[in-house]
């Protein structure tokens, strides 16, 4: 929850399921703003290695696509 002073309070919703520590799957929802809304993900980790992706639903521009790499040693 964000409750700011000047304006409405704002709620996140979110979760992740994850399968061994190999495959997540995460969901999440922006309630009360005025552009966004559904969040989703899956992320992958082996060897050291981990690779998500992510979307999320914004009225102005449709869907917002994300990817990450990262390196652990």
């Amino acid at each position: 929850m964000v409750h700011p002073r000047d304006w409405q309070e704002l709620y996140h919703v979110g979760g992740e399921f994850a399968y061994k520590y190999m495959i997540f799957l995460r969901a999440g929802y922006k309630f009360r703003y005025s552009q966004e809304g559904l969040n989703a993900g899956v992320g992958f980790s082996f060897g050291g290695v981990r690779i998500d992706y992510s979307c999320s639903e914004f009225e102005l521009f449709d869907m917002i696509n994300r990817v990450s790499v990262g390196f652990a040693f």
